[in-house]
Protein backbone atom coordinates (compact mmCIF):
# COMPACT_ATOMS: atom_id res chain seq x y z
CA UNK A 1 0.00 0.00 0.00
CA UNK A 2 1.91 3.47 -1.05
CA UNK A 3 2.00 6.12 1.30
CA UNK A 4 1.37 9.27 0.11
CA UNK A 5 2.06 11.58 3.49
CA UNK A 6 1.89 15.34 1.93
CA UNK A 7 3.04 17.61 3.78
CA UNK A 8 0.42 20.47 4.71
CA UNK A 9 -2.88 19.40 4.10
CA UNK A 10 -5.29 22.45 3.45
CA UNK A 11 -8.75 21.46 4.38
CA UNK A 12 -10.87 24.26 3.99
CA UNK A 13 -14.38 24.73 5.72
CA UNK A 14 -17.27 23.65 3.65
CA UNK A 15 -19.24 25.67 1.68
CA UNK A 16 -22.36 27.49 3.70
CA UNK A 17 -23.80 26.72 0.25
CA UNK A 18 -23.42 23.35 -0.19
CA UNK A 19 -25.92 20.49 0.32
CA UNK A 20 -26.43 17.30 0.05
CA UNK A 21 -29.04 15.47 -1.82
CA UNK A 22 -31.25 13.80 0.85
CA UNK A 23 -32.50 17.55 2.23
CA UNK A 24 -32.82 22.21 1.21
CA UNK A 25 -31.24 23.74 3.50
CA UNK A 26 -33.41 24.40 6.51
CA UNK A 27 -34.39 28.63 7.18
CA UNK A 28 -33.29 30.52 9.55
CA UNK A 29 -36.42 31.64 11.74
CA UNK A 30 -38.50 33.28 8.99
CA UNK A 31 -41.09 30.57 7.55
CA UNK A 32 -40.40 29.58 3.64
CA UNK A 33 -42.46 27.46 1.41
CA UNK A 34 -40.20 24.41 2.76
CA UNK A 35 -40.62 24.93 6.18
CA UNK A 36 -43.88 26.23 6.92
CA UNK A 37 -44.35 27.90 9.95
CA UNK A 38 -47.07 26.64 13.06
CA UNK A 39 -50.43 28.09 12.75
CA UNK A 40 -50.68 30.59 15.53
CA UNK A 41 -47.41 31.77 15.97
CA UNK A 42 -47.18 31.07 19.76
CA UNK A 43 -43.28 29.68 18.77
CA UNK A 44 -41.49 31.52 16.58
CA UNK A 45 -38.90 28.80 16.01
CA UNK A 46 -41.76 25.80 15.76
CA UNK A 47 -42.45 24.38 12.11
CA UNK A 48 -45.11 22.36 10.73
CA UNK A 49 -42.40 19.76 8.93
CA UNK A 50 -38.67 20.45 8.13
CA UNK A 51 -39.00 19.66 4.56
CA UNK A 52 -37.22 16.83 4.60
CA UNK A 53 -36.90 15.07 1.23
CA UNK A 54 -35.99 11.72 2.71
CA UNK A 55 -37.32 8.54 1.25
CA UNK A 56 -41.35 7.63 2.15
CA UNK A 57 -41.14 5.33 5.34
CA UNK A 58 -40.25 1.80 4.94
CA UNK A 59 -43.63 -0.81 4.26
CA UNK A 60 -43.31 -3.88 6.05
CA UNK A 61 -45.35 -6.66 5.97
CA UNK A 62 -47.04 -8.42 8.74
CA UNK A 63 -44.64 -9.69 11.24
CA UNK A 64 -44.29 -12.97 12.60
CA UNK A 65 -44.60 -14.24 15.95
CA UNK A 66 -41.99 -17.34 16.97
CA UNK A 67 -42.45 -19.79 19.71
CA UNK A 68 -40.94 -19.43 23.34
CA UNK A 69 -37.03 -19.78 22.87
CA UNK A 70 -36.83 -19.26 19.22
CA UNK A 71 -35.58 -15.49 19.64
CA UNK A 72 -32.95 -15.28 21.99
CA UNK A 73 -30.95 -18.65 22.90
CA UNK A 74 -29.31 -18.03 26.54
CA UNK A 75 -26.14 -19.99 25.59
CA UNK A 76 -23.89 -17.60 23.51
CA UNK A 77 -20.39 -18.83 21.93
CA UNK A 78 -18.00 -18.09 24.37
CA UNK A 79 -15.00 -17.62 21.64
CA UNK A 80 -15.98 -13.97 19.97
CA UNK A 81 -15.96 -14.21 15.75
CA UNK A 82 -14.86 -11.17 14.18
CA UNK A 83 -17.04 -9.35 11.18
CA UNK A 84 -15.34 -9.51 7.74
CA UNK A 85 -14.10 -7.08 5.88
CA UNK A 86 -14.97 -7.76 2.48
CA UNK A 87 -14.77 -4.17 1.21
CA UNK A 88 -12.11 -3.22 -1.42
CA UNK A 89 -8.72 -1.67 0.17
CA UNK A 90 -8.30 1.80 -0.95
CA UNK A 91 -5.34 2.38 -3.36
CA UNK A 92 -3.55 4.78 -1.48
CA UNK A 93 -3.44 6.36 1.97
CA UNK A 94 -2.68 10.24 2.96
CA UNK A 95 -2.00 11.96 5.59
CA UNK A 96 -4.21 14.80 7.68
CA UNK A 97 -3.90 16.95 10.69
CA UNK A 98 -7.31 16.42 13.18
CA UNK A 99 -9.36 19.29 13.74
CA UNK A 100 -8.59 18.86 17.89
CA UNK A 101 -5.04 19.48 16.74
CA UNK A 102 -5.34 22.71 14.94
CA UNK A 103 -5.00 25.04 17.77
CA UNK A 104 -2.24 22.73 19.03
CA UNK A 105 0.40 24.21 16.55
CA UNK A 106 2.99 21.29 14.94
CA UNK A 107 2.02 18.34 14.39
CA UNK A 108 2.44 15.24 16.65
CA UNK A 109 4.14 12.80 13.93
CA UNK A 110 1.93 9.01 14.26
CA UNK A 111 -1.07 11.19 15.67
CA UNK A 112 -1.31 12.62 12.08
CA UNK A 113 -4.89 10.89 10.60
CA UNK A 114 -3.84 8.93 7.98
CA UNK A 115 -6.90 8.71 5.30
CA UNK A 116 -8.03 6.71 2.70
CA UNK A 117 -7.53 7.43 -0.73
CA UNK A 118 -10.90 6.21 -2.07
CA UNK A 119 -12.28 8.39 -4.99
CA UNK A 120 -16.15 9.22 -4.82
CA UNK A 121 -18.60 11.74 -5.76
CA UNK A 122 -20.67 11.46 -3.11
CA UNK A 123 -21.50 15.10 -1.76
CA UNK A 124 -20.74 16.45 2.06
CA UNK A 125 -24.26 15.98 3.99
CA UNK A 126 -25.26 19.23 4.77
CA UNK A 127 -26.28 18.39 8.37
CA UNK A 128 -22.27 17.25 8.55
CA UNK A 129 -20.69 20.16 8.06
CA UNK A 130 -20.39 23.08 10.55
CA UNK A 131 -23.30 25.01 11.54
CA UNK A 132 -23.12 28.55 9.75
CA UNK A 133 -26.94 29.04 10.18
CA UNK A 134 -28.24 29.63 13.96
CA UNK A 135 -30.72 27.40 13.76
CA UNK A 136 -30.96 23.67 12.45
CA UNK A 137 -34.64 22.26 11.67
CA UNK A 138 -35.33 18.76 14.02
CA UNK A 139 -38.53 16.88 13.71
CA UNK A 140 -39.17 16.38 17.32
CA UNK A 141 -41.91 13.68 18.20
CA UNK A 142 -43.53 16.85 19.97
CA UNK A 143 -43.79 18.29 16.48
CA UNK A 144 -40.64 20.37 14.02
CA UNK A 145 -38.64 22.97 15.70
CA UNK A 146 -36.18 24.96 14.71
CA UNK A 147 -33.19 24.48 17.68
CA UNK A 148 -29.25 26.33 17.90
CA UNK A 149 -26.63 24.13 18.04
CA UNK A 150 -26.35 24.33 21.93
CA UNK A 151 -30.27 22.77 22.31
CA UNK A 152 -29.43 20.17 19.73
CA UNK A 153 -26.15 19.04 21.89
CA UNK A 154 -28.48 19.70 25.22
CA UNK A 155 -31.19 17.25 23.17
CA UNK A 156 -28.57 14.75 22.45
CA UNK A 157 -27.31 14.75 25.74
CA UNK A 158 -30.40 14.06 27.37
CA UNK A 159 -31.41 11.33 24.99
CA UNK A 160 -28.18 9.03 26.60
CA UNK A 161 -29.08 10.48 29.83
CA UNK A 162 -32.94 9.97 29.86
CA UNK A 163 -33.01 5.87 27.63
CA UNK A 164 -29.19 4.92 29.12
CA UNK A 165 -28.71 6.80 32.17
CA UNK A 166 -25.24 7.94 30.93
CA UNK A 167 -23.91 11.31 31.09
CA UNK A 168 -22.33 12.96 27.61
CA UNK A 169 -18.72 13.67 29.26
CA UNK A 170 -18.29 17.13 28.44
CA UNK A 171 -14.37 17.49 29.18
CA UNK A 172 -12.54 19.53 26.08
CA UNK A 173 -11.20 17.21 23.51
CA UNK A 174 -13.43 14.44 24.22
CA UNK A 175 -15.27 12.95 21.45
CA UNK A 176 -18.89 11.14 21.87
CA UNK A 177 -20.71 9.62 18.85
CA UNK A 178 -25.29 8.63 18.85
CA UNK A 179 -26.41 6.14 16.91
CA UNK A 180 -29.64 6.00 15.99
CA UNK A 181 -30.89 2.70 14.62
CA UNK A 182 -34.23 3.07 11.86
CA UNK A 183 -34.46 7.14 11.97
CA UNK A 184 -32.97 9.71 8.91
CA UNK A 185 -30.86 12.34 10.00
CA UNK A 186 -32.77 15.16 11.43
CA UNK A 187 -35.88 12.82 12.70
CA UNK A 188 -36.96 10.70 15.16
CA UNK A 189 -39.74 8.57 13.84
CA UNK A 190 -39.51 4.77 13.18
CA UNK A 191 -39.40 4.42 9.19
CA UNK A 192 -39.00 0.90 9.18
CA UNK A 193 -35.80 0.24 8.33
CA UNK A 194 -35.10 -1.09 5.22
CA UNK A 195 -32.26 -3.62 4.75
CA UNK A 196 -28.40 -2.82 3.15
CA UNK A 197 -29.48 1.33 3.32
CA UNK A 198 -27.26 4.15 4.41
CA UNK A 199 -30.93 5.36 6.44
CA UNK A 200 -29.70 5.52 10.13
CA UNK A 201 -27.81 8.87 11.90
CA UNK A 202 -24.38 9.20 13.77
CA UNK A 203 -23.85 12.23 15.73
CA UNK A 204 -20.92 13.72 16.84
CA UNK A 205 -21.13 15.59 19.75
CA UNK A 206 -18.09 17.89 21.63
CA UNK A 207 -17.09 20.77 23.02
CA UNK A 208 -14.40 23.53 22.59
CA UNK A 209 -11.86 25.12 25.54
CA UNK A 210 -14.30 27.54 25.86
CA UNK A 211 -17.22 24.92 26.41
CA UNK A 212 -18.68 25.94 22.98
CA UNK A 213 -20.70 22.97 21.69
CA UNK A 214 -20.82 21.07 18.67
CA UNK A 215 -22.89 18.71 17.03
CA UNK A 216 -22.05 17.39 13.26
CA UNK A 217 -25.07 14.49 11.71
CA UNK A 218 -24.06 12.26 9.27
CA UNK A 219 -25.77 9.11 7.09
CA UNK A 220 -25.07 5.79 8.29
CA UNK A 221 -25.69 2.25 8.75
CA UNK A 222 -26.06 0.39 11.84
CA UNK A 223 -26.91 -2.96 10.61
CA UNK A 224 -25.01 -5.77 8.01
CA UNK A 225 -25.34 -5.41 4.16
CA UNK A 226 -27.06 -8.05 2.83
CA UNK A 227 -23.85 -10.12 1.30
CA UNK A 228 -23.28 -13.58 2.06
CA UNK A 229 -20.11 -12.94 3.87
CA UNK A 230 -19.25 -16.36 5.03
CA UNK A 231 -20.66 -18.60 8.37
CA UNK A 232 -20.34 -16.69 11.57
CA UNK A 233 -19.03 -13.44 9.83
CA UNK A 234 -21.92 -10.91 9.31
CA UNK A 235 -23.64 -9.48 12.62
CA UNK A 236 -25.37 -6.40 14.01
CA UNK A 237 -24.60 -4.82 17.21
CA UNK A 238 -27.54 -4.86 19.93
CA UNK A 239 -28.98 -1.42 20.40
CA UNK A 240 -29.71 0.75 23.75
CA UNK A 241 -26.50 0.04 25.03
CA UNK A 242 -23.22 2.14 25.95
CA UNK A 243 -19.75 0.55 23.59
CA UNK A 244 -16.68 1.82 24.35
CA UNK A 245 -14.60 2.81 20.57
CA UNK A 246 -10.57 4.10 20.89
CA UNK A 247 -8.63 6.17 18.50
CA UNK A 248 -7.77 3.18 16.24
CA UNK A 249 -6.70 1.94 12.86
CA UNK A 250 -9.74 -0.06 10.28
CA UNK A 251 -7.75 -2.16 8.20
CA UNK A 252 -5.07 0.49 6.39
CA UNK A 253 -6.11 4.04 7.52
CA UNK A 254 -7.23 5.67 11.31
CA UNK A 255 -10.70 4.92 12.20
CA UNK A 256 -12.62 4.34 15.49
CA UNK A 257 -12.26 0.80 16.35
CA UNK A 258 -14.40 -1.19 19.08
CA UNK A 259 -13.03 -1.12 22.37
CA UNK A 260 -14.62 -4.61 23.66
CA UNK A 261 -12.81 -7.82 22.70
CA UNK A 262 -15.82 -9.89 23.05
CA UNK A 263 -19.85 -8.27 23.39
CA UNK A 264 -23.31 -9.72 22.05
CA UNK A 265 -23.88 -9.05 18.75
CA UNK A 266 -27.12 -10.65 16.47
CA UNK A 267 -26.13 -12.76 13.55
CA UNK A 268 -27.84 -12.51 9.95
CA UNK A 269 -27.92 -15.81 9.01
CA UNK A 270 -29.62 -15.80 6.22
CA UNK A 271 -27.44 -12.85 5.02
CA UNK A 272 -30.34 -10.99 4.10
CA UNK A 273 -29.07 -7.76 5.93
CA UNK A 274 -31.56 -7.55 8.71
CA UNK A 275 -32.40 -9.68 11.66
CA UNK A 276 -35.59 -11.60 11.40
CA UNK A 277 -38.08 -13.52 14.24
CA UNK A 278 -38.08 -10.75 16.45
CA UNK A 279 -39.63 -7.03 16.56
CA UNK A 280 -37.90 -6.68 13.14
CA UNK A 281 -39.22 -10.22 11.65
CA UNK A 282 -40.56 -8.83 8.35
CA UNK A 283 -38.13 -10.64 6.11
CA UNK A 284 -38.32 -14.55 5.90
CA UNK A 285 -35.82 -16.90 4.19
CA UNK A 286 -32.96 -19.14 5.18
CA UNK A 287 -32.12 -20.02 8.57
CA UNK A 288 -33.32 -18.55 11.86
CA UNK A 289 -30.75 -15.69 12.77
CA UNK A 290 -28.81 -15.88 16.11
CA UNK A 291 -27.28 -14.34 19.35
CA UNK A 292 -23.35 -14.92 19.31
CA UNK A 293 -20.43 -13.33 21.09
CA UNK A 294 -18.81 -10.83 18.15
CA UNK A 295 -15.62 -8.27 17.51
CA UNK A 296 -14.67 -5.83 15.45
CA UNK A 297 -17.57 -3.82 14.64
CA UNK A 298 -15.26 -0.81 13.81
CA UNK A 299 -16.76 3.12 12.69
CA UNK A 300 -15.28 3.61 8.98
CA UNK A 301 -16.32 4.88 5.71
CA UNK A 302 -17.51 3.11 2.82
CA UNK A 303 -16.93 4.66 -0.98
CA UNK A 304 -20.29 4.87 -2.68
CA UNK A 305 -21.89 7.17 -5.64
CA UNK A 306 -24.85 7.71 -6.03
CA UNK A 307 -28.05 8.83 -4.49
CA UNK A 308 -28.20 7.92 -0.74
CA UNK A 309 -32.01 7.28 -1.19
CA UNK A 310 -31.20 4.25 -3.37
CA UNK A 311 -26.85 3.44 -3.01
CA UNK A 312 -27.16 0.28 -0.84
CA UNK A 313 -24.47 -0.79 1.54
CA UNK A 314 -23.66 -4.90 0.46
CA UNK A 315 -20.03 -5.40 0.91
CA UNK A 316 -18.61 -2.46 2.90
CA UNK A 317 -20.36 -3.50 5.86
CA UNK A 318 -20.72 -7.09 7.89
CA UNK A 319 -21.68 -5.15 10.53
CA UNK A 320 -19.48 -1.92 10.69
CA UNK A 321 -20.95 1.32 10.99
CA UNK A 322 -19.94 2.63 8.08
CA UNK A 323 -20.52 6.59 6.83
CA UNK A 324 -20.66 7.00 2.66
CA UNK A 325 -18.41 8.93 0.85
CA UNK A 326 -15.08 10.10 1.13
CA UNK A 327 -16.20 13.98 1.71
CA UNK A 328 -18.54 12.63 4.60
CA UNK A 329 -15.65 10.57 5.83
CA UNK A 330 -13.08 13.31 5.68
CA UNK A 331 -15.47 15.70 7.56
CA UNK A 332 -16.73 13.50 10.12
CA UNK A 333 -13.10 11.47 11.17
CA UNK A 334 -11.79 15.35 11.19
CA UNK A 335 -13.46 16.25 13.82
CA UNK A 336 -13.42 12.99 15.71
CA UNK A 337 -10.26 12.34 15.85
CA UNK A 338 -8.11 13.86 18.94
CA UNK A 339 -5.13 11.59 19.40
CA UNK A 340 -4.23 7.74 18.84
CA UNK A 341 -5.62 5.78 21.43
CA UNK A 342 -7.73 7.98 22.90
CA UNK A 343 -11.37 6.99 23.95
CA UNK A 344 -14.40 7.31 22.18
CA UNK A 345 -17.75 6.77 23.75
CA UNK A 346 -20.78 5.50 21.32
CA UNK A 347 -24.37 5.22 21.92
CA UNK A 348 -26.73 3.11 20.25
CA UNK A 349 -29.98 3.92 20.53
CA UNK A 350 -33.04 2.22 18.70
CA UNK A 351 -35.15 4.90 17.52
CA UNK A 352 -38.71 3.52 18.70
CA UNK A 353 -36.79 2.58 22.76
CA UNK A 354 -35.66 6.36 22.98
CA UNK A 355 -37.00 7.26 26.13
CA UNK A 356 -40.12 9.26 26.16
CA UNK A 357 -39.29 11.64 29.15
CA UNK A 358 -36.62 12.79 26.59
CA UNK A 359 -39.45 15.04 24.94
CA UNK A 360 -41.87 15.17 27.94
CA UNK A 361 -40.52 14.93 30.98
CA UNK A 362 -42.20 12.39 33.62
CA UNK A 363 -43.22 14.65 36.80
CA UNK A 364 -42.43 11.19 38.32
CA UNK A 365 -42.68 7.78 37.21
CA UNK A 366 -46.06 6.33 37.09
CA UNK A 367 -45.25 2.88 35.88
CA UNK A 368 -47.17 3.57 31.98
CA UNK A 369 -45.20 3.12 28.88
CA UNK A 370 -44.06 6.43 28.49
CA UNK A 371 -43.02 6.96 32.48
CA UNK A 372 -41.93 3.49 33.46
CA UNK A 373 -41.31 2.70 37.30
CA UNK A 374 -37.10 3.38 37.07
CA UNK A 375 -34.99 -0.21 38.77
CA UNK A 376 -31.70 1.53 39.64
CA UNK A 377 -30.56 -0.71 42.45
CA UNK A 378 -30.67 -4.37 43.24
CA UNK A 379 -32.42 -5.89 44.74
CA UNK A 380 -35.70 -4.19 43.91
CA UNK A 381 -38.85 -4.45 45.79
CA UNK A 382 -41.85 -2.79 45.04
CA UNK A 383 -45.74 -2.98 45.80
CA UNK A 384 -47.95 -2.58 42.53
CA UNK A 385 -51.29 -3.06 41.05
CA UNK A 386 -52.68 -3.62 37.69
CA UNK A 387 -55.53 -2.08 38.40
CA UNK A 388 -54.27 1.39 38.83
CA UNK A 389 -53.42 1.48 35.22
CA UNK A 390 -55.22 2.21 31.93
CA UNK A 391 -56.00 -0.52 29.51
CA UNK A 392 -52.65 -3.02 28.42
CA UNK A 393 -50.37 -1.97 25.34
CA UNK A 394 -49.72 -5.40 24.76
CA UNK A 395 -52.10 -8.25 25.06
CA UNK A 396 -49.84 -11.08 23.72
CA UNK A 397 -45.85 -11.60 22.87
CA UNK A 398 -44.06 -13.35 20.90
CA UNK A 399 -42.57 -15.45 23.51
CA UNK A 400 -45.92 -16.75 24.82
CA UNK A 401 -48.90 -17.57 23.61
CA UNK A 402 -51.03 -16.31 26.84
CA UNK A 403 -53.83 -13.55 26.92
CA UNK A 404 -52.25 -11.01 28.64
CA UNK A 405 -55.10 -8.37 27.72
CA UNK A 406 -55.69 -6.41 30.77
CA UNK A 407 -53.38 -3.49 32.17
CA UNK A 408 -49.60 -3.67 32.54
CA UNK A 409 -47.27 -2.02 34.74
CA UNK A 410 -43.95 -1.08 33.32
CA UNK A 411 -40.42 -1.23 34.47
CA UNK A 412 -37.12 0.14 33.03
CA UNK A 413 -33.34 -1.08 33.83
CA UNK A 414 -30.04 -0.80 32.35
CA UNK A 415 -27.47 -3.05 33.19
CA UNK A 416 -23.84 -2.40 32.76
CA UNK A 417 -22.91 -5.68 32.83
CA UNK A 418 -23.15 -9.26 32.13
CA UNK A 419 -25.09 -11.70 34.55
CA UNK A 420 -28.13 -13.26 35.89
CA UNK A 421 -31.14 -11.20 35.96
CA UNK A 422 -34.04 -12.75 38.26
CA UNK A 423 -37.56 -11.12 38.82
CA UNK A 424 -40.66 -13.06 41.21
CA UNK A 425 -43.94 -11.91 41.53
CA UNK A 426 -46.21 -12.70 44.57
CA UNK A 427 -50.09 -12.13 44.73
CA UNK A 428 -52.18 -12.65 48.28
CA UNK A 429 -55.40 -13.49 45.82
CA UNK A 430 -54.26 -16.28 43.50
CA UNK A 431 -57.99 -17.16 42.44
CA UNK A 432 -58.97 -13.48 41.45
CA UNK A 433 -55.58 -11.64 40.35
CA UNK A 434 -52.81 -13.05 38.23
CA UNK A 435 -49.95 -11.01 36.73
CA UNK A 436 -47.25 -12.37 34.61
CA UNK A 437 -43.90 -11.24 34.00
CA UNK A 438 -42.16 -10.40 30.72
CA UNK A 439 -38.35 -9.23 29.69
CA UNK A 440 -38.25 -7.24 27.28
CA UNK A 441 -35.25 -5.47 25.17
CA UNK A 442 -37.43 -2.90 23.35
CA UNK A 443 -41.48 -1.56 24.03
CA UNK A 444 -42.46 -3.87 21.47
CA UNK A 445 -44.63 -6.66 21.99
CA UNK A 446 -42.27 -9.18 19.49
CA UNK A 447 -39.51 -8.03 21.32
CA UNK A 448 -39.78 -10.60 24.58
CA UNK A 449 -36.84 -12.21 25.59
CA UNK A 450 -38.21 -14.81 28.47
CA UNK A 451 -41.54 -14.59 30.66
CA UNK A 452 -42.27 -16.26 33.99
CA UNK A 453 -45.72 -17.19 35.56
CA UNK A 454 -43.99 -16.26 39.35
CA UNK A 455 -40.75 -16.27 38.03
CA UNK A 456 -38.00 -16.25 35.65
CA UNK A 457 -34.06 -15.66 35.17
CA UNK A 458 -32.10 -14.86 32.59
CA UNK A 459 -28.76 -14.08 31.22
CA UNK A 460 -28.47 -10.39 29.75
CA UNK A 461 -26.53 -8.61 28.99
CA UNK A 462 -25.25 -4.65 28.92
CA UNK A 463 -28.38 -2.74 27.43
CA UNK A 464 -31.14 -1.17 28.43
CA UNK A 465 -34.32 -3.87 29.36
CA UNK A 466 -38.00 -3.37 30.06
CA UNK A 467 -39.70 -5.73 32.55
CA UNK A 468 -43.36 -5.98 32.40
CA UNK A 469 -46.03 -6.77 34.70
CA UNK A 470 -48.84 -7.90 32.50
CA UNK A 471 -52.60 -8.92 33.60
CA UNK A 472 -53.63 -12.60 32.15
CA UNK A 473 -57.24 -12.90 30.89
CA UNK A 474 -59.05 -16.44 30.98
CA UNK A 475 -61.13 -18.50 28.70
CA UNK A 476 -64.20 -16.57 29.92
CA UNK A 477 -62.67 -12.86 29.47
CA UNK A 478 -62.12 -12.19 33.20
CA UNK A 479 -59.24 -9.59 33.35
CA UNK A 480 -57.52 -10.73 36.42
CA UNK A 481 -55.74 -7.43 37.90
CA UNK A 482 -54.88 -6.36 41.23
CA UNK A 483 -52.19 -6.16 43.36
CA UNK A 484 -48.90 -8.04 43.43
CA UNK A 485 -45.36 -7.55 45.09
CA UNK A 486 -42.09 -7.56 42.47
CA UNK A 487 -38.84 -8.63 43.69
CA UNK A 488 -35.64 -7.88 41.00
CA UNK A 489 -32.40 -9.43 41.80
CA UNK A 490 -29.10 -9.45 39.65
CA UNK A 491 -25.70 -11.46 40.06
CA UNK A 492 -22.99 -10.39 37.70
CA UNK A 493 -20.93 -13.08 35.53
CA UNK A 494 -18.17 -14.74 37.40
Amino acid sequence: MEDLPPDEVAYPEPDPGATGRLEPREDDVEPSPEIPQSDGDEDPFARQTCGFAYPPPFQNGDRRRDLPGALFPTDVPDMPLPVAYPEPLPPYVWRMRSAFQDHLGPRFGVDEITMPGYQDELPLFERGAAWFEPRRCYELPTGARLLTQAEAYEMWSRMVEQTLWHSIDDTEGKRSVVLIRGAYPGTFEWHGNEPNRFNDTIVLLWRDPDGSPHVREYPVNTDTGARDFGYHSSSSLRPNRHYPYVNGRHRTYNALRMGLSSYPVRDDSNKNGHWDGDRNGWLDGGPADHDRNGSGHNIHMGSVDGDLSEIQIDGWSAGCQVIPGSDNWTEFIRHAWTFLGDDVDAYLLDARDIAPATWTPCEEPVGSHDCPFEIRTFPFIQQGNTEQQPPGRHDQYNCSEANEGGPEEVYVLNIRESGRLSASITVDDEDSIDPDIHLLWGDDADACMTRGHRTFEHRVHPGRYLLIVDTWVDGDGNVMAGDYRLEVDFTPSD
